[in-house]
Parts: C-alpha cells; sequence; structure tokens
C-alpha cells in the first residue's frame, strides 16, 4: 500500500502521521541507583500509557502491555511498529491492521533501543540493559553481540546494513562488523567522575554508510568517519544540559537536535563553530516554548521535513514550521509529559 503525506494544515486535532507515546522518565541509571531496581519497577508500572492516531486508540487496550514504554520505532516502510516495556519483551504491531503480532522475549532486561534493517523489515537489532545487542530474523534471534561492559542505550544501522554502531552510559561507542560479530574499533568519550556520560543518540547518514553522528550527555555533538574513528570530524557544543537526540535530515546537510534545556535546534554543518560555548550563537533555527527539563523527549522531523515535532512536560505535543521556528499546532493529551514522538514513515495509508 502506498503511504504518502498530507499538508499539516489537513490534519486534525489528532495528527495522521503521528504515534505518540506518553511514558516515564527514562532516567533508569539513575532511579536503579537511587530507589532499587524493584521498587523503580512498580513505579512504573503504576504510570498511564497513552497513545494518539486515529482510529488506534491504544490504551486502554486488552492486548496492550502494562507499564512503561520506554521505546517505539518504526520498519523504514512503515508498515511494522515495535515497542519495549520494562518487563524486557519487544512487541511488534501491524500497522495496517493496529493487531500486535509478535512479543519477543530474548533480553533479560529492558530494551532500550531497536533499529529495522534498511533493506529487510523481517531483520532488526536490539540493544538491552543486560549489555547485549541481538539481530533478530523473521523473529528469531540469529546471534548475540556481548563486547559492552555497561548497560546499553542506543544502536545505528547504515543504510546498507553492513555497518552497526552502539553506545553506553559509561560513554563508550563500539563499531562493529556485523558478518563477523565483532568489535571493530571502540570509541571512548570523557567520563564525568561525578555522573555517567551517557551516549543518548547514534545516526548513520542517508548518504554516506561512513558517516555517523553521536550525542552524549554533556551537550556535545560529534561527527564520525566510520573508516578513522579515533579522531571526530566535527565536535560542537549543542544544548547547555543533557542532550536527548540528534540525527540528520535527508541530505545530511543539517542537524536536528534536542537537550533538557527546553530547546530544540536546527544546525548546517557547514556553517557550525566548534569552538563556540553558546549554542545559540551559530544555530539556524531554535524552537522553544516546550517544556523539558527532565525527561528524554525527543525531537522528529515531520511532514516531508517541513515541520518539527516534539512532545513536552505540560502535556502537549508541540509542531513547528522547519525554517522560521514558528509554532503551527499545539495538541493537548490527556497525561502530564508526552514522551516519545515518532513519525510515521511514507505518511498516512
Amino acid at each position: 500500500m502506498m503511504r504518502r503525506s498530507r499538508p499539516l494544515k489537513s490534519y486534525g486535532d489528532e495528527v495522521a502521521d503521528l504515534a505518540c507515546h506518553v511514558v516515564a522518565d527514562y532516567h533508569y541509571e539513575y532511579s536503579k541507583f537511587k530507589m532499587g531496581k524493584e521498587v523503580y519497577q512498580k513505579a512504573i508500572k503504576e504510570s498511564l500509557i497513552h497513545a494518539i492516531q486515529p482510529e488506534w486508540r491504544a490504551v486502554p487496550h486488552p492486548d496492550q502491555p502494562e507499564g512503561c514504554l520506554f521505546m517505539i520505532q518504526f520498519s523504514s516502510d512503515g508498515s511494522l511498529l515495535a515497542s519495549s516495556t520494562e518487563t524486557s519483551e519487544v512487541d511488534i504491531w501491524d500497522m495496517d491492521t493496529r493487531e500486535r503480532i509478535h512479543s519477543l522475549n530474548a533480553h533479560n532486561e529492558i530494551v532500550t533501543s531497536l533499529e529495522f534493517m534498511h533493506q529487510h523489515s523481517n531483520q532488526f537489532y536490539t540493544c538491552s540493559l543486560d549489555k547485549t545487542i541481538k539481530l533478530w530474523k523473521d523473529y528469531d534471534v540469529q546471534y548475540t553481540l556481548e563486547d559492552h561492559k555497561d548497560w546499553i542505550r542506543c544502536i545505528g544501522v547504515s543504510k546498507d546494513d553492513k555497518r552497526l554502531i552502539s553506545g553506553c552510559v559509561s560513554s563508550t561507542i563500539c563499531g562493529w562488523d556485523t558478518e563477523r560479530g565483532k568489535v571493530l574499533f571502540k570509541i571512548q568519550n570523557p567520563v564525568d567522575s561525578q555522573f555517567l556520560n551517557t551516549i543518548n543518540a547514534l545516526s548513520f547518514s542517508h548518504r554516506s554508510c561512513d558517516t555517523f553522528l553521536s550525542g552524549s550527555r554533556d551537550g556535545y555533538v560529534k561527527l564520525h568517519d566510520f573508516r578513522t574513528p579515533e579522531t571526530s570530524v566535527l565536535r560542537f557544543f549543542a544544548h547547555t544540559t543533557k542532550l536527548n537526540s540528534v540525527l540528520f535530515n535527508q541530505n545530511d546537510q543539517c542537524l536536528l537536535s534536542a537537550g533538557r534545556d527546553s530547546k530544540a535546534r536546527l544546525w548546517d554543518i557547514r556553517s557550525i563553530d566548534q569552538k563556540s560555548t553558546n549554542p545559540t550563537d551559530h544555530c539556524i533555527t531554535e524552537y522553544g516554548g516546550y517544556r523539558c527539563g527532565g525527561y528524554n523527549i525527543l525531537c522528529s522531523y515531520f511532514n516531508d521535513e517541513n515541520h518539527v515535532i516534539t512532545g513536552s512536560e505540560d502535556s502537549h505535543i508541540y509542531i513547528f514550521e522547519k525554517n522560521t521556528s514558528e509554532l503551527v499546532r499545539k495538541i493537548k493529551t490527556d497525561s502530564k509529559v508526552v514522551h516519545l514522538v515518532k513519525p510515521i514513515p511514507g505518511g498516512t495509508p
């Protein structure tokens, strides 16, 4: 079935290109130390989960897993949606029927990220707080990668599906040979003696399988070359507080980042000042007015990259015009925090 985008003005109060889940804070590494794992999980199970999608209300739903959603991810063609909870399970949903078609349980801890293969939607990688990465094919585990010594926070797959990167809470990035299941390199980022400098974001560029981005909790974004990983190609200070996400646009010329300073920023790679310690001095556009101070709220391109969309800690979804940063839509939800917002690839069926 062909999927196409629609003009933003044609959307109602419930955005048709959007799967949005309201979840609790991802501060698992902090809460696990402070409260203990069992107390933390009990609190999470009492949290509310909501989804905003026309003709698809995920809660209440008899098949909806209990507890907090930690991750949602679409396959590249938008036909499948994956989600994970604190139970360590991964659920796979069919976007045409709106039904759960698989529940997978191979990890021992929370699954923090899932990346579908770009060429084959029946294959994907998962990573977890159990320090492992698993390759799945037809919903069976093919092999497990076990080189990380700490909780793995995120992974990225190159567009040709031949390269894999992973990042953990102790600020180590691994580059993998996916055919042999071996680590090709490790990048160790600076770690503060008092705080973990978690790798919160990893993604490959759209046009090159050698270029990838990393974003860390200290607010820095780095551009890397897979062939020469020892030295970053570009490094700049993007957010004065913890960085939540960073990703390329489709032509790889701009980057979109979000942090816990209640700001999202658009950057032109060609004009970034690597020496600046003030992010507002050299970003192209800044998006504000929403609230993000304690949650790992992500930001995404939306509507063929004409808009930017984000959740917020004030019960709303915010949609901005990308070039002018004008707020063009503010959508009220039923919960206090909108944590995960993911546009469906390719638009609405």
